[in-house]
């Protein structure tokens, strides 16, 4: 999953990108995540499934790295899982669109993003738990 990522990892993106936040927004915008998320799991905002993946979204849209960001992602976002107790409630770890097809994963990835930024995070819910959008 890693491979050559770590000759490189942790080195913050200096210049702009497609999407993402501008570079020098990005250590605020993380540690305001940061504070969000902790929030959210401290005071029940939204269930600990819906915290991960706000988290994962919100995290995407920061894209504090110049490459790595989904597979740091993925990493973190099943930590944040375990920590949160969502594998208490016998929730599997998030499979993230695995499936035999990478454009179709790629296409309703992409789709669940776009869904989520208009405000709806299940799409992007049910993505990361099964590969497609529908349950």
């Amino acid at each position: 999953m890693y491979d050559q990522v770590w000759t490189w990892a942790g080195q913050r993106r200096i210049r702009e990108n497609n999407i993402g936040v501008a570079p020098e927004r990005i250590v605020d915008r993380w540690e305001q995540l940061l504070g969000n998320v902790a929030y959210w799991l401290d005071h029940d905002t939204f269930g600990p499934d819906e915290a991960c993946i706000r988290y994962l979204f919100e995290q995407r849209e920061i894209q504090p790295f110049h490459d790595g960001n989904s597979r740091l992602l993925r990493l973190v976002v099943n930590v944040l899982a375990d920590v949160s107790g969502v594998s208490s409630t016998g929730a599997s770890r998030y499979a993230f669109g695995r499936g035999s097809d990478p454009a179709a994963m790629r296409s309703a990835y992409l789709s669940a993003i776009v869904d989520a930024r208009a405000g709806n995070l299940q799409p992007l819910v049910m993505f990361s738990r099964h590969g497609s959008k529908d349950p």
